[in-house]
């Protein structure tokens, strides 16, 4: 059975206050599309989902900072929760910076919760 982390960031700013990202959903996403995902034609999603959900962790501890600041905590997560994946750490790096740019960059910005909850608002992800 694999190892499970879960993990609550208390908000620090209003800036960042309440991001949110609808976790199943873009699982349910990636499911259907970890083919697509740079050097993952011929790989099982088992091999895949691993730098997925360092990708999503990656989006919600990120608080403001860019991708490029966080390589080196993103590649200790990779590699500590990658089990049995064969995907090395510069195919992972591919795939979070993929996954990284849909949650970011796409048309619909990801919600935000409402900020007038005095920055009490808490995030909350789970890798099982």
């Amino acid at each position: 059975m694999g190892r499970s982390i879960c993990e609550t960031y208390p908000s620090q700013d209003a800036v960042d206050d309440g991001f949110v990202i609808d976790y199943e959903a873009e699982l349910s996403y990636w499911r259907s599309h970890y083919r697509s995902l740079p050097g993952c034609a011929h790989l099982r999603l088992d091999d895949v989902r691993p730098a997925i959900k360092v990708a999503l962790d990656a989006c919600l501890r990120a608080r403001g900072r860019t991708l490029d600041e966080m390589w080196d905590s993103t590649q200790v997560r990779y590699l500590r929760l990658r089990e049995r994946s064969c995907l090395e750490w510069s195919q992972a790096r591919a795939v979070i910076e993929t996954v990284w740019n849909r949650v970011y960059d796409r048309d619909a910005r990801p919600a935000r919760m409402p900020t007038a909850l005095d920055g009490r608002m808490r995030q909350t992800m789970a890798l099982r």
